[in-house]
């Protein structure tokens, strides 16, 4: 969810369409214990040979803490686009099963 409670996608918490707000978009860039935990995360994508591309808008560079994290990013291979203005919001599910994980076992039953 994103700010007020509203999903990245514009709906509300109850699944209702609604307008965009102002202010919507593009926050602050994260903080550094943001990056600590998203580099997890990043480091098992990349160790998996998922792509990743990230969209960034020219207003959340600045920081050194947030231009060294999007360093870091490429380095592990994922891709960075900086348009002059982000004019879409892309969400991507991975549902392929977690480094060390076996679906097809079924699961045990509950106690």
């Amino acid at each position: 969810m994103g700010r007020g409670g509203v999903a990245r996608d514009g709906r509300g918490r109850r699944g209702g369409e609604r307008q965009p707000q102002s202010g919507d978009g593009p926050g602050e860039a994260l903080t550094v214990e943001q990056i600590e935990s998203a580099l997890i995360s990043d480091r098992d994508i990349a160790g998996r040979g998922l792509d990743c591309r990230m969209i960034i808008t020219p207003a959340s560079l600045g920081p050194a803490h947030w231009d060294d994290y999007l360093g870091q990013l490429q380095s592990l291979g994922h891709q960075l686009r900086l348009p002059k203005a982000a004019t879409q919001v892309c969400l991507v599910f991975d549902t392929s099963p977690p480094s060390g994980s076996d679906r097809s076992s079924p699961s045990s039953p509950a106690a």
